[in-house]
């Protein structure tokens, strides 16, 4: 499940959130999935730093909302709070990356192989089950 929520505040009691974090995944040991949230308020803050121009703001949340969210997926689907150095699922992005193409972000927000055949395993239907 993925939560957007305005602020910290809005979050179930008990989750404990660093200073500097956009979002989080509660991670569920017993399979893929868990709560992955993104902080709305500390994006926009985060967006408004980077970019000093305000026609650029909503270019900017709106991408790296895309990003976050694909990351925080990412935890629950791999049942990892581990971080990658580099990828999707490396701990921090810069500015200038949210702006890089697909096509030439030179793997920027993939996963690493490692990563793709862990989330291939987790996803992988249960013995018995029919063929698709």
């Amino acid at each position: 499940m993925l939560w957007v929520v305005d602020s910290e505040k809005r979050l179930p009691p008990g989750i404990i959130v660093s200073a500097s974090s956009l979002g989080g995944t509660l991670v569920q040991d017993d399979g893929p999935g868990g709560l992955a949230y993104l902080l709305v308020d500390r994006v926009i803050q985060w967006a408004a730093r980077q970019h000093t121009r305000s026609a650029e703001l909503p270019d900017v949340f709106w991408c790296l909302m895309g990003r976050l969210a694909a990351h925080e997926v990412g935890h629950a689907l791999l049942r990892s709070a581990a971080h990658s150095r580099r990828g999707l699922m490396r701990p921090a992005f810069s500015a200038r990356d949210l702006w890089l193409s697909p096509a030439v972000d030179n793997g920027a927000y993939g996963l690493s192989v490692e990563e793709r055949a862990a989330v291939s395993r987790q996803l992988a239907a249960p013995a018995g089950w029919p063929a698709a």
